[in-house]
């Protein structure tokens, strides 16, 4: 005769190994260096670098207060900031970035915040990515035309915790989250647009809607996300090209 199964307890066993693996995550960029993986993807805290055009291509601008979302898109919907930097964005204008010996591409986050009594703090609380035939939208996300490529809450609630008073304000990067291209493989070649949804702030309150007074909200200006649109040379490489410039430059005045 076979051992009988306790029928609870193997339920209750099950329940828990299903609540450890739904459990959600809450990455700490908090302190300078910090780095993580979620789902897939990487993301680094940054050393203050400058998100201005020809190095990064800003794609898409999001401000409200308390908490904010949107995706690029040229019709600016959600809390998106319209102008220049929030618009659609081609799959391929981005260039592949070797990060950790895995082809990803990059994408930079700047925010901004206010400082003291923690308002230096943010939640990152989403991240969707789509490939979509269709630009210029402008529906509510449930309703996007586009095929999910990655999701910051595959598992569980998970959340991204930021500080923005550790680089020095407007411009200068606080995130680097780099995506793996092979989370792309398939894409249909009329599937050439990119749209990068993102919602902050959530951590900054209860499940009721009630602030927690702890920072995490969003105040003060928009956020920021940029892409990666080519290899960025290393500053000794730069150096060096310069200096070769240089050379060459002497050379033909003497040559003359």
């Amino acid at each position: 005769m076979g051992k009988r199964i306790n029928l609870a307890g193997f339920i209750a066993a099950t329940l828990a190994v299903a609540s450890i693996q739904a459990k959600a995550v809450e990455l700490d960029l908090r302190t300078a260096g910090a780095s993580g993986t979620i789902n897939g993807a990487f993301f680094d805290q940054i050393n203050p670098q400058s998100t201005g055009t020809g190095v990064l291509d800003p794609f898409l601008r999001i401000q409200a207060n308390d908490q904010e979302q949107g995706y690029n898109s040229n019709a600016a919907p959600l809390d998106d900031k319209s102008g220049t930097w929030t618009h659609d964005l081609l799959l391929s204008s981005l260039g592949a970035v070797d990060y950790k010996d895995v082809d990803c591409y990059q994408f930079v986050l700047d925010i901004n915040e206010n400082t003291g009594s923690n308002n230096e703090l943010l939640s990152l609380d989403s991240v969707k990515i789509y490939t979509s035939t269709t630009p210029n939208q402008s529906v509510a996300l449930g309703s996007l035309i586009g095929t999910l490529r990655y999701d910051l809450d595959t598992g569980g609630d998970n959340a991204i915790l930021l500080d923005y008073s550790l680089n020095s304000g407007s411009g200068s990067g606080d995130m680097n989250m780099f995506v793996p291209i092979s989370l792309f493989a398939g894409v249909p070649s009329n599937e050439q647009y990119l749209i990068l949804y993102s919602h902050f702030g959530a951590k900054g309150f209860d499940s009721e809607g009630k602030s927690l007074r702890n920072g995490y909200d969003s105040s003060d200006g928009f956020e920021e996300w940029a892409g990666v649109i080519g290899v960025i040379p290393e500053p000794n490489t730069v150096v060096l090209v310069g200096i070769s410039c240089l050379s060459l430059a002497g050379l033909v005045r003497r040559r003359r």
